[in-house]
């Protein structure tokens, strides 16, 4: 048998379907092949496709549905295959049984390239929206097994991002340890602040300090406060800016549980400074009195010492020490926590 079988895959079939190219069909009565995946071999008329099924007309003009995860391929002979109508209107000789198979291949490549190329362009567009920040990302953990079993994770992230006007912060932490089996640690904070410049070094101030820490049946504490601010160092390396305003707390506890809402005044030292073995010490000191009674009052500071491990200065190791006072605890919680940690960082920008 002389005649040229022309195959077309299901990868193809599928792309072909997809961007709207239609596949040749032949009239009813000839012999066009639909083989399946079970070995089995069919002959008549590709009707086409629809909600996933190939509509399939026998030689005897019986119609049947076939699911297209059953299909293996279709077939027809070079003899069968469609005249072509040239740009001019013209009809043309039918072509070679590799043409149909190079137009699916074109299409394919198309929208490969098409896909390939809205990715390209979002992934730029999102890496230059964040080339300009700041970014600080750490990691510690520590375990033990034997005659204690501890679990111990810490991370978090900084961001920073500084323009004309304004500087943007944002940053996160988290801590969650387990001793023996009984919860140790599980503490949660996410802030934010913006300050806007004005003349000279001082500055206007937005910020927002959330936490959650479970050892201190604290569901949730958030704050919002807004101010003035001035700059006595602003650089890259080293820094020193004071923040004051008025500030409104809500705080939520649990065993018992205890709602409150309060106005109180919000003051903040950010510090940045290099110091020996070049290293580098930060620090920031939040200190929240209550307004009706300054014997009410919080103080939380976190503090850094980061030694440079590469000449890029990009990985550090830092030892980190954090204390947190609450001169009114919930019932039964004591009114200071000190956490000390080791972390891996990685800055950049």
């Amino acid at each position: 048998m002389n005649s040229l079988f022309h195959k077309i895959s299901l990868p193809i079939y599928l792309v072909c379907m997809a961007v709207g190219l239609e596949i040749p069909t032949v009239q009813a009565g000839e012999a066009e092949i639909l083989r399946l995946k079970n070995g089995e071999t069919l002959t008549g008329t590709n009707l086409g496709l629809l909600d996933g099924n190939l509509e399939w007309e026998l030689p005897r003009g019986t119609r049947i549905w076939i699911a297209f995860d059953q299909i293996q391929a279709v077939e027809y002979t070079e003899s069968d295959l469609p005249e072509l109508i040239s740009q001019e209107g013209q009809q043309e000789d039918s072509p070679s049984s590799s043409y149909i198979l190079d137009e699916l291949t074109e299409q394919s490549s198309e929208i490969l390239h098409s896909a390939t190329t809205v990715f390209e362009e979002a992934y730029e567009q999102t890496v230059d929206h964040v080339a300009d920040w700041t970014k600080r990302m750490e990691v510690g953990a520590r375990f033990i097994d034997g005659n204690s079993n501890e679990r111990y994770f810490n991370l978090g992230g900084q961001f920073e991002k500084m323009t004309d006007v304004r500087s943007i912060q944002m940053d996160f932490s988290g801590n969650f340890g387990e001793n023996n089996g009984e919860r140790s640690v599980n503490r949660w904070i996410a802030n934010g602040t913006v300050d806007f410049d004005r003349e000279g070094n001082k500055i206007l101030f937005v910020t927002t300090k959330n936490e959650y820490d479970e050892l201190e049946n604290l569901d949730y504490r958030g704050t919002l406060s807004g101010g003035l601010g001035y700059r006595f160092f602003n650089e890259k390396n080293k820094r020193l800016i004071t923040r004051i305003g008025p500030a409104y707390t809500q705080e939520i506890f649990h065993d018992p549980v205890v709602k409150r809402s309060t106005p109180d005044l919000f003051g903040e030292l950010e510090l940045r400074w290099p110091v020996f073995w070049d290293a580098q010490f930060n620090n920031k000191t939040n200190l929240h009195p209550s307004v009706e009674n300054f014997n009410v009052f919080r103080l939380t500071s976190t503090s850094g010492l980061l030694f440079k491990l590469d000449d890029a200065g990009r990985w550090k190791l830092k030892f980190g020490f954090r204390y947190e006072y609450n001169s009114k605890p919930n019932l039964g919680r004591k009114p200071s926590d000190f956490t000390s940690n080791i972390s891996v960082v990685y800055k950049r920008g």
